[in-house]
């Protein structure tokens, strides 16, 4: 399959202005962990507009630092991915990361859209309910699960540890349900974590 990995761009009060920049260690992980049997590429809205400051109109003391979603749905058209992985690690992400994902599934209305990180791991159900752009939550550790996911061609996600996702549900007039799968091991062995993708990001 191929993935498109994302980190949003972030919205900052003016004075964490100019902010460092970092590199999107996360992402690169996982990255790794796929690289084997798909193929993948990075988006790290804050890298590729590292030098952009737009305000947000409904609060003029916050400005949105990054790429536009624009540049974004540019690298989709040209990718063609079969799955996009947005990474959601903070809970000050929530406006950001809801505009992208709702600008992508509008424009993009049969991609799949994961989406994994501290904040999500929190209540991966809550999130579904509120995000009706997100198909599946990767809850806790990611790079297995994410890599399981994508060799099942999300398909058999009731086999898959450490997900939440959204099911038909097989009882008349009950819609869709939110199954949330049991939690995967935690990695007991770190050096069987492949090493950050370093080479895919400028």
């Amino acid at each position: 399959m191929k993935i498109l990995l994302v980190r949003t761009r972030y919205t900052l009060p003016e004075f964490y202005l100019p902010r460092f920049i970092n590199e999107p260690l996360g992402l690169e992980y996982l990255a790794a962990a796929v690289k084997d049997n798909h193929e993948v590429k990075i988006f790290d809205s804050i890298v590729e507009g590292w030098n952009k400051y737009e305000r947000v109109s409904e609060n003029k003391d916050f400005f949105y630092q990054g790429a536009d979603l624009n540049k974004l749905q540019k690298k989709i058209s040209e990718f063609k991915p079969d799955v996009v992985g947005i990474s959601w690690i903070f809970s000050v992400q929530k406006k950001t990361a809801q505009e992208t994902i709702n600008f992508i599934k509008q424009n993009n209305k049969d991609l799949k859209i994961i989406v994994g990180g501290s904040h999500v791991s929190v209540d991966s159900e809550k999130i579904l309910r509120e995000n009706s752009g997100i198909d599946i939550v990767v809850y806790g550790e990611g790079e297995i699960t994410l890599k399981e996911l994508l060799d099942k061609n999300l398909r058999n996600l009731q086999t898959i540890d450490g997900i939440t996702y959204r099911q038909t549900s097989m009882l008349i007039g009950r819609g869709e349900e939110i199954i949330k799968n049991p939690p995967r091991a935690l990695v007991k062995e770190i050096d069987s974590i492949a090493l950050p993708l370093r080479a895919i990001v400028p």
